[in-house]
This record gives C-alpha cells, structure tokens and sequence, in this order.
C-alpha cells in the first residue's frame, strides 16, 4: 500500500466511529438536498411504505416483520406520516452507529487475524468509497441496514459454532426482506461447506438450513398481495404508493442510461476482484467465490436497484470474507493447541492457520474502486448527488 494511503489508513482506523456516522449523516444531508429537485419526490416518500406494512392490518405478508413490531407506537402518535419518516430516521441512525461499531470490531479481528491489508481495504470501502457508510445515509430507512446487522449476528454465531442460533437469525431477516435469502447465503453456504463448526456435521447443517427455508417457503406460498389502492385506504397521508407489494416479478433496468452502466458493473464485480485477491493468499476454493456471484445474480433480475445491489454485493463479501479468515485463523489456532498439524503445519502457506491476508505486493490491483470518495453510488440511479450537481451548476438535465 502506498505510503500516502496507509497514513491515511492510520486516521480511519484511529477516528473510524465519528468518520462512519459522519459519512451516515451526509449521505442524509444528500438525500434531503436531493429531495428538493423536480421528480425526486417527498424526502423519504418510497420507504415509508415498507415501514407502515404490518401483519396486524394487512395479514400475512413479506416485509411484515419491523411494521408489525412498530405498529403500536405508530397507532400511539395517531398514524402521523411525520412520526413513521422520522421514528425511521432515528432508527436507521441506530442501525448506523451498531453498524459501525460491529464492522470497527470486525476489521479489528481480521488485523489480528493476519490480514491487516485487507482490514485496511475494507476500511476504505466502509468510509471513502461510494458503497459505504454515505450509501447507508443516502438509503436512509432501507431495511438493508436492519439486515447488515442481522448478517453480522449470523457470522457471528457461525464462528462460535452455533448453526441453530445463525439459522434463526437468518430466517428472522427473511421476515425483515426476503433480500436475506441471497445477502446471508453466501457466507451461510460456505459455513456449511467448509466451516470449522458446521461442515460435515449432518445436525449443525440442518441447524442452519432448515430455519430459513421454512421462511421462504410461508413467504412464498402464504404472502398476501396488497395493491396500491389497499395500502393508500389505511394510510392515506402517504405521499407515494409504488409499493413493492404491486408490481411485477421481474423488472429490468430499462431506465439506465449508457454511463450508468459502468458504475453499476464496477462495483457489482468489485467485491470478487477484491475476494479474489485474498482467496489465492488463503488458499480458498474458486467455488467459494462463486457462491456470492450465483446468490446476487438473481436480484440484477428480480429488481431493477442495479446499483443498489452493489452495496448488498459488499456486504456479503465482507461477511464471507471475515468469517472464512476468522474460521480459518480459530481452525489453526485449534491444530497448534493440539500439536497435530497433519500435513501442512499452521501458519504454512495454505495451512489452516496461514494468513489469508491481500498480496504485500499487489499495488492498487483490484480495490482501487474502494479510494474513490464519489458519494452514495444510488439505488436505482448511478451517483445521484454528482449528476444533481452537475444539473445545478450547469442546467443539464440529470436522469433522476
């Protein structure tokens, strides 16, 4: 890494919660100033839909689960769409702030695993680039952010062994979004396959399986449908109904424009470069980098949030990539405590205990997305607050 950036590295690791919450609070800022151009609509209007859907009114349902829960308080303060934009606000904030404090403990654990390049990578990732903490402010109120941290407690109980407690917190998320059955999979998949705790043990697998295959299944056959129209009847003071729960199966990104491409694709191919990397430095199979690409392929198909896949692609990857380390480091730390290394000692390259850390040698190679400091990359747009600005400075019509 090139001196500049590891004294820079130096200042996000020491200042890494106020950056994050800093970059959390502009993205916000963005989002509210974007608001204010014609066709972007009421600041939150799109999110509020997901946050009023409950079991309690509209019965069985996807994306029920934080509706349902929130649904008293929302009827203590008399259905006000005030109380709902800003009780997301403030919850998306705590979402946040437990966000940064899980991926400081994380990257912490990767530097102590061995691989304090590839924390370093990820650091920038999480506070400079495009797909980072300023993306989460930016899609204030996603119920992304309640799922990163349920992604986290799944890895979590993975590398302590627990496959029925990492099972049910992935089957807990499906019921936030039913995303989660992509977003968990790859790291649930490899933990399956090659983890310390759960691989080859019939019990553990079905553990971890069976919980959220029950979830997609009563989402998928026991889900009602409610039109616009239905969910417009109960609340009223919404201001926009394109629901989720009313639109076709399959929507396609027609909307794109031709230089929208190229972020979306950087960045949906970033995470495999970047895992790529450290897969050949630890020794992990290519089918171990194909889980995460066969997992997110479905939602470029299933939904037209081209870019905003690109952040879930990022947070699966940092999952997998944290728990294949971590499980790793504990799997040779395991082999030196019982004095029987087998073959290829710990800490040897390829052995269960070796670092699987980014090449000493590697240059920029394939994080370089991760340096650049864009702004929110968008949800369904490529880099919002950059064509807005250049919309207002010169009067150029942005695609918003």
């Amino acid at each position: 890494m090139p001196p500049i950036l590891l004294r820079l590295d130096a200042v996000l690791r020491r200042f890494f919660i106020p950056l994050a919450l800093l970059g959390w609070g502009i993205g916000v800022l963005l989002a509210f100033w974007a608001a204010g151009f014609p066709g972007r609509g009421v600041f939150l209007d799109y999110n509020l839909n997901a946050w009023v859907m409950s079991w309690q009114e509209f019965g069985w349902l996807r994306r029920g689960l934080v509706g349902s829960l929130l649904h008293p308080w929302f009827e203590a303060v008399g259905r006000s769409t005030g109380a709902v934009r800003w009780t997301m606000i403030a919850l998306d904030g705590a979402c946040a702030l437990g966000l940064a404090f899980t991926a400081r403990a994380a990257l912490r654990a990767l530097e102590g695993a061995g691989a304090p390049r590839l924390a370093a990578v990820l650091r920038f990732g999480l506070i400079v680039s495009p797909v980072g903490f300023v993306q989460v402010g930016w899609d204030v109120g996603r119920y992304d952010h309640v799922l990163f941290l349920l992604l986290a407690g799944m890895a979590a109980a993975l590398l302590r062994g627990r496959a029925l407690a990492a099972g049910l917190t992935w089957a807990l998320a499906a019921l936030v979004h039913e995303g989660a059955l992509f977003l968990f999979a790859p790291a649930a998949l490899f933990a399956f396959e090659r983890g310390r705790a759960v691989a080859g043990r019939a019990a553990a697998q079905a553990a971890l399986l069976a919980p959220p295959a029950l979830a997609a299944g009563a989402l998928l056959l026991l889900s009602a449908q409610p039109t616009d129209a239905e969910i417009a009847a109960l609340w009223p003071h919404l201001a926009n109904y394109d629901s989720a729960w009313d639109r076709p199966l399959v929507v396609l990104p027609l909307h794109l424009r031709w230089w929208e491409v190229l972020p979306a694709l950087v960045y949906a191919a970033a995470p495999y470069m970047l895992a790529a990397k450290v897969a050949r430095g630890a020794g992990m199979a290519p089918r171990d980098l194909l889980m995460p690409l066969a997992m997110s392929a479905p939602l470029y198909a299933l939904g037209w949030d081209w870019l905003r896949w690109g952040q879930l692609g990022f947070a699966a990857m940092i999952a997998l990539l944290a728990l294949a380390v971590l499980d790793r480091r504990r799997a040779g730390q395991g082999v030196e405590d019982a004095g029987e290394a087998g073959g290829r000692g710990a800490g040897e390259a390829g052995g269960p205990g070796a670092p699987a850390d980014l090449p000493a040698g590697g240059g920029l190679g394939a994080w370089w997305p991760y340096l650049l400091p864009l702004g929110p990359l968008g949800v369904a747009r490529a880099l919002p607050p950059l064509a807005l600005l250049v919309q207002a400075l010169t009067g150029w019509q942005a695609p918003i």
